[in-house]
């Protein structure tokens, strides 16, 4: 008799925690467009980032931002914080698994300034095959340990409609100013318009707008080599929209800037950052990541269904 109330109990227990898990998947998504709801109600008293204007496709950015990350050492490529040792950055610029020993975070400079971290571990998508235009351009670097509080991560979009259209975006970097040119000390920025139709624009079956979006400033702005990985926000906040790819043509007469998406790949972000990160967020990890990988945890949970007999083995 204490065995059959045991086992009872416990398919009851069972059952609770597949109830929790349903309720935090519906509570993901909650969470996520109340926070993005809440930053864009806040866009109009924040202002535009930058004035608008332009040294050979740019201008020198005059504060620090918090969240833009560049590479310390021989390879010239950005990236962004999103958490407070995580950094996401483009596929391309970690391809071979050739991470940067270190980056510097929050920075009006390449070369000082902002708080300098190595790099402990990086993650590619795992379709990424290498060929920029097939997509899954996206790659994560894990720090050290967390930076300075004062350090605010960025906040990665999850709608599929945003940016919306011919909307303000912001760019910023340390690229060549001209093709060929060495990469500027001082940061600069880029204000742009989103493109929503992109494709006319780039050479024939370069561009799929599930993984891309489309910058656009005017044909003699652009980003440059050097400015990959680096983010695109909407203008006046710090919700990130993407990541840069990839840009046609000499950086200076090019048509529009293209970004891997990140929205497409958000739910690969959040996951591997709720495994990757030394105190992972608070709200919106899938179930079990804070103890095991995704699929560990899914297997580890089929397992225990199949022995409390809810599931056929």
């Amino acid at each position: 008799m204490t065995f059959l109330l045991t086992s009872q109990m416990s398919r009851i227990i069972l059952l609770l925690i597949l109830l929790m898990e349903i309720t935090s998947a519906g509570g993901k998504s909650n969470v996520r467009k109340a926070q993005q709801e809440e930053a864009f109600d806040n866009v109009e008293d924040q202002g535009p980032v930058a004035p608008e204007q332009g040294i050979r496709g740019g201008f020198p950015v005059q504060r620090p931002i918090p969240w833009f990350v560049s590479f310390v050492g021989d390879v010239v490529c950005g990236g962004v914080l999103i958490h407070e040792d995580m950094v996401l950055t483009t596929a391309h610029c970690v391809d071979g698994f050739q991470y940067p020993e270190r980056v510097r975070i929050g920075s009006l400079f390449r070369n000082r300034g902002g708080e300098v971290r190595r790099v402990r571990q990086g993650r590619t998508h795992p379709r990424w095959n290498g060929i920029i235009e097939e997509g899954y351009d996206i790659a994560l670097l894990k720090l050290n340990s967390p930076v300075n509080s004062s350090y605010t991560p960025a906040t990665v979009n999850s709608f599929g409609n945003v940016p919306r259209r011919l909307e303000r975006l912001f760019t910023v970097g340390h690229g060549q100013q001209e093709t060929g040119g060495a990469p500027p000390d001082r940061l600069q920025g880029l204000l742009y318009t989103y493109v929503e139709d992109c494709e006319p624009r780039l050479p024939a079956g370069v561009y799929n707008p599930t993984w891309f979006l489309c910058a656009n400033a005017n044909p003699s702005r652009g980003t440059c080599p050097g400015d990959s990985g680096g983010p695109v926000v909407v203008n006046g906040t710090n919700i990130l929209v993407g990541v840069n790819s990839f840009s046609p043509g000499d950086c200076n007469r090019q048509q529009v800037d293209v970004y891997s998406r990140v929205s497409t790949y958000y739910d690969w972000i959040i996951a591997e950052v709720c495994t990757l990160a030394a105190t992972p967020p608070t709200t919106g990890c899938p179930p079990g990541c804070l103890f095991a990988p995704p699929q560990l945890f899914t297997q580890g949970f089929q397992a225990m269904r199949s022995f409390f007999g809810l599931e056929q083995p």
